[in-house]
């Protein structure tokens, strides 16, 4: 089966990287091929027509590293421009293969780490709740519930007595929406049971806050 152009320009660098880390795709990019491991993280950018790679590194620790071994931040045009986050490794590392490995290594573990970061923030954004949306996000941060941690340390009883002792005219719908994505249920969902224990409780909070209770409905 002939190769692709991608797969030809970058067969002698991504067999060579494969051998020390594991599988490595390539995908093109405007500025050169871009280098995958496990085909979703970006660990550098190999430039074909001057066979250079450039490694990316992030966070502080690894730059310092790299550039005390003399690695070289990525420059290109005239007048040069930087490239962000991506360096140029001496022969000596890459001849070193412990080396050369724990650096590839390290660069992964960066994005391996920042996408996770990134996926547990999205997790804590209480617009990507189940029955919320950013309206809700927006109001409930007025009463400093800003993420869902905090809302479910608050409570959906919490967060609407909040709301109401503060006069943001709401109404029940929105406990209920809070009940819900608190249990990641919709509304209608919701068992007789956990109505009236949620109720309960709402009802119990805005006695505490001199408001007052709702009626159970009939």
């Amino acid at each position: 089966m002939q190769m692709n152009k991608t797969n030809q320009d970058t067969e002698v660098i991504r067999k060579h990287l494969t051998t020390l880390i594991g599988k490595v795709t390539a995908k093109k990019l405007f500025s050169g091929y871009g280098l995958f491991y496990s085909e979703s993280l970006m660990f550098g950018i190999y430039h074909h027509k001057t066979d250079q790679f450039y490694i990316r590194a992030e966070s502080d620790s690894l730059v310092r590293y790299i550039k005390s071994l003399g690695a070289e931040q990525w420059s290109k045009g005239d007048p040069p421009i930087i490239v962000p986050n991506y360096y140029l490794l001496p022969n000596s590392i890459k001849q070193n293969h412990h080396v050369y490995q724990r650096i590839l290594m390290a660069s992964i573990d960066e994005l391996r780490d920042k996408r996770n970061i990134e996926e547990l923030s999205r997790r804590n954004r209480l617009r990507d709740m189940l029955n919320l949306s950013l309206k809700y996000e927006r109001l409930l941060a007025k009463v400093d519930i800003p993420d869902v941690n905090t809302l479910r340390s608050v409570g959906a009883a919490g967060a609407y007595v909040r709301l109401k002792k503060q006069d943001f005219p709401v109404t029940e719908k929105l406990f209920w929406l809070l009940v819900g994505a608190l249990k990641n249920k919709p509304v209608e969902l919701l068992t007789e049971q956990e109505k009236k224990s949620a109720l309960n409780a709402l009802n119990h909070a805005l006695i505490a806050a001199g408001l007052p209770p709702i009626e159970p409905q009939e």
